[in-house]
């Protein structure tokens, strides 16, 4: 049985640092595989609007060819609060990172 495809999507703002992106990323890739999804991309947003425009609308070409049904968004994300993400037709999932003395070490295992 195939896995249902999803497409990660993660804040990479001037203000977020290399390792907190590569968190973010992994986090993503862990929470796919968990959840028996195939992972075919991740986007990285700035915060800028012309070119996140730019960026969501190559996620959104992407998914409506091959059929991606989930969007799994890091939870920095919501920061932006865009509408467009809320008007993407795939289901949004939002992933968080656990909180505690721990998280660091554990986030999306």
């Amino acid at each position: 049985m195939p896995q249902p495809l999803a497409i990660g999507l993660i804040n990479a703002g001037s203000s977020v640092d290399r390792v907190t992106r590569r968190r973010s990323r992994t986090l993503i890739d862990r929470f796919a595989e968990r959840e028996g999804y195939a992972l075919l991309e991740t986007f990285e947003v700035v915060g800028d609007v012309v070119q996140d425009s730019s960026t969501l609308t190559v996620l959104e070409h992407l998914a409506a060819r091959v059929g991606v049904g989930t969007l799994l968004v890091d939870y920095d994300i919501t920061c932006f609060e865009s509408p467009r993400l809320l008007d993407v037709s795939m289901t949004l999932i939002v992933v968080s990172r656990p909180v505690g003395p721990h998280a660091s070490q554990s986030a999306g295992s």
